[in-house]
């Protein structure tokens, strides 16, 4: 099937989700997250050593949460079970990756059964998905040994307040922004909580997460034109041509909320909700990945490849969020026209001055572990 009638099909299914293109194509498209998720493969290997695990007569199982379609993180996973297998050649690896219902798994367990997959090249892999959110236990108490997440946990359980002309909270004025960092606070302590809950004692989790660094940068807002402030001008520039209405207009808006230093590492401090839980945080540092797509079109001048590839692999993430604002009532094919009207005039946009447009990724990269039981709880002094 054509990726364009892959995109119709799409759009003809349940509306108002949050989910990845399917059919592999945010795999295939995502450079700048798969740089990231294998920038980790070294923490990883060195996370999983020190769970203790490695060795012992028992299934080891390792989370990959907020997968989008599996693929991202095959060469990561791969090289855990690579180095799992130096010292215990038979132990049970379960993996598994995690994300919303709407999550495409079909070519992550295709992959899987492929004869050069991690699956295929070993004894006792057992690759499993669950589709449901990270914001809940997904696993028995006790049962995680090691859990990652790369570019999702910067999403919101909910959409706390409507951003109207604007598209993401990172562009809004602080009260505008008050609702979204309320919700990204609760929901960061929700995460946590959750993996205090599944994680053995010594397991570890790192987050890659995508965030506002301490200059101020944010994904796609580095150098350059800001990235979402162009979606917000092309948006506009459709409704007034006509071809949204003002509801489809307002109705857009990224249910995402980029976190500072200070609120990842509130939830580790003495007293904090992971602290009492037994989480302890071993690091928190910010990371800039360049974006692929522009570093390529320096080197070989193609802006025509450039324009395209570049607004592909945002396409298949922010997708969704415009889709999700037109009015269902609209056939399938004038929704899709509308949505290749979108990024063909972000592509343009970037041909016209591609020097300004690139989407570096900024992420903090959060490590912790799970002690071996939670501090005591402080009795409050008996009143006399």
């Amino acid at each position: 099937m054509s990726s364009e009638a892959m995109e119709i099909d799409a759009s003809t299914e349940r509306i108002d989700r949050i989910s990845m293109k399917e059919g592999g194509y945010y795999a295939a498209v995502s450079a700048g997250p798969r740089a990231v998720v294998d920038g980790l493969t070294d923490r990883a290997i060195a996370a999983v050593s020190a769970t203790g695990r490695i060795g012992k007569d028992e299934i080891l199982v390792i989370a990959d949460f907020g997968a989008a379609d599996g693929l991202i993180a095959t060469d990561l996973i791969s090289a855990l079970i690579d180095s799992v297998r130096l010292n215990a050649p038979d132990q049970p690896i379960r993996i598994c990756a995690t994300d919303l219902p709407d999550a495409d798994f079909r070519p992550y367990f295709q992959a899987m059964s492929l004869p050069d997959s991690y699956v295929s090249r070993n004894r006792n892999i057992f690759a499993t998905a669950c589709g449901l959110s990270f914001f809940e236990p997904l696993f028995a108490e006790g049962e995680l040994n090691f859990g990652f997440s790369a570019s999702a946990m910067h999403y919101l359980s909910r959409q706390p307040a409507p951003l109207g002309e604007y598209l993401h909270s990172v562009n809004v004025r602080e009260a505008e922004a008050a609702p979204f960092r309320a919700q990204a606070a609760a929901d960061w302590e929700a995460i946590l909580s959750a993996r205090a809950i599944e994680l053995a004692p010594d397991g570890r989790c790192i987050i890659a997460m995508l965030g506002l660094d301490e200059q101020g940068r944010h994904l796609g807002n580095t150098v350059g034109s800001n990235m979402f402030a162009n979606y917000e001008a092309i948006w506009g520039s459709l409704a007034d041509d006509g071809l949204i209405d003002d509801d489809e207009y307002l109705k857009a808006a990224f249910q995402q909320h980029f976190r500072t230093r200070q609120e990842l590492e509130a939830p580790f401090l003495a007293g904090g909700s992971a602290s009492l839980q037994g989480l302890e945080l071993l690091g928190l540092e910010s990371q800039k990945v360049d974006c692929p797509f522009h570093t390529q079109w320096l080197r070989s001048g193609d802006t025509q490849g450039f324009a395209r590839n570049f607004v592909k692999t945002h396409r298949s993430w922010t997708e969704t969020v415009f889709t999700n604002a037109l009015n269902p009532r609209r056939p399938a094919v004038e929704r899709q026209q509308i949505i290749q009207e979108l990024y063909a005039r972000y592509e343009a946009l970037v041909r016209q001055n591609p020097k300004r447009h690139r989407k570096d990724m900024i992420h903090w990269i959060v490590e912790f572990r799970k002690t071996a039981s939670p501090p005591p709880r402080q009795r409050r002094p008996s009143s006399t």
